[in-house]
């Protein structure tokens, strides 16, 4: 009622002729037909068999219709493979992760809350810097790779820690890849970038959850370097606090000390005395409480000692180099023998926790008073490979 009566029979019209054109498609046309050459006269084109080799792009078939379906179906098939594989990276992996994992079931005589304590342990995080790879600092490839290495650790933590509310949590050294070597700027963007990581405000039920750090050789370097560098030493206390301490959790006392001090030349560093000053002062006190040791630097075992069925690279045997005229370890997979069995005899522990090593390792001391079980990297992260598996 909108339009006149002329638009109204020109409208009508108009619908018909589309109607009946559609009713009645054009037949197919040959596309070979009416083709010139160039000096215009007809080409000799057979369509329907085999061109000659003369024949050049001049004339091509008609895709089949079960050709295009055919094309059609294998692109919504990889359309949806790569969503399949998007899923699964982004979410799929960490929920998988998560359902494997679960606390120990509290001994039944022990059936109060009170009487055990969760503990969350996380080991080498390394967070990528500009000495991972050897990228220009502020370049945007190297940019890149932190963006997407913090991304992968910070869903790790929110996924597979923090759901299951640990009362402790414990980090066992190594925060930065090249924690030694960087600039005051350099190391405060990487702790800026290491505090967002590990954030404790994702965890709404107790967001206060008390949170302990070990220093690591990434993050003060060993005895031969630190006794150079002592700046490394303050730089790191300043932020992560003292690097041999005593704390207790439930019921349980454990024990922090700076490894990377306990084993040194022959020089008596301050470093190395004032470690070995603590643990010798816990030995002579209390001990009502038993005790779990707390060491970045494993301890010491025979070479080729199997590490469990949870391993998944070859066994790593001891290593230790020493500076010119030693002057202190430059570098070290375990402690030594002797260190080793000075620390499980003085302080006596129940369980000795470690990382250092990116693998799991499952090992018992033999000592005196009693086996004593080692757990090298309950869980560790590596330039953003994550590993998961619980213990």
């Amino acid at each position: 009622q909108v339009f006149s009566p002329f638009s109204r029979h020109f409208l009508t019209k108009s619908s018909q002729f589309l109607s009946r054109t559609l009713e009645s498609p054009l037949p197919p046309r040959d596309p070979c037909r009416g083709l010139t050459g160039p000096e215009g006269g007809a080409l000799d084109l057979d369509c329907n068999g085999a061109a000659p080799p003369s024949r050049g792009p001049w004339c091509s078939k008609p895709p089949r219709r079960g050709t295009m379906q055919s094309a059609t179906r294998l692109t919504l098939l990889l359309c949806a493979a790569w969503v399949a594989a998007l899923l699964y990276g982004e979410m799929g992996a960490y929920w998988a992760a998560h359902l494997s994992c679960s606390w120990p079931s509290a001994s039944s005589s022990s059936p109060s809350p009170s009487n055990h304590v969760k503990v969350a342990v996380i080991a080498d995080p390394q967070l990528m810097d500009r000495t991972s790879l050897s990228l220009p600092p502020g370049s945007v490839a190297l940019q890149a790779a932190e963006f997407f290495t913090d991304l992968n650790m910070r869903r790790s933590f929110q996924s597979v820690v923090l759901p299951f509310k640990p009362d402790v949590v414990l980090f066992l050294g190594d925060y930065f890849d090249g924690g030694t070597y960087l600039s005051d700027e350099e190391w405060q963007d990487s702790l800026f970038r290491f505090k967002h990581i590990f954030s404790m405000s994702e965890q709404r039920t107790n967001p206060h959850v008390p949170i302990y750090y070990l220093s690591g050789n990434h993050d003060i370097g060993y005895s031969a370097f630190h006794s150079v560098h002592p700046e490394v030493i303050s730089r790191y206390e300043k932020e992560f606090g003292p690097r041999n301490f005593q704390f207790l959790s439930g019921k349980v006392d454990f024990v922090v000390v700076d490894a990377q001090t306990l084993d040194g030349g022959a020089t008596q560093s301050k470093e190395r005395s004032s470690s070995w000053e603590f643990i010798k002062t816990l030995s002579a006190g209390n001990e009502s409480n038993p005790k779990i040791l707390l060491t970045h630097i494993p301890l010491y075992r025979p070479d080729n000692t199997p590490c469990g069925p949870h391993r998944s690279s070859p066994a790593i045997n001891q290593r230790i180099y020493s500076a010119a005229m030693d002057q202190g370890i430059k570098y070290q997979n375990y402690l030594s023998k002797q260190t080793s069995d000075l620390l499980l005899g003085l302080l006596k522990p129940i369980l000795v926790l470690s990382g250092h090593d990116h693998d799991q390792c499952t090992v018992v001391h033999s000592t005196p008073f009693g086996p004593v079980m080692e757990v090298t990297k309950v869980l560790s992260y590596l330039v953003a490979a994550c590993t998961t598996r619980c213990i």
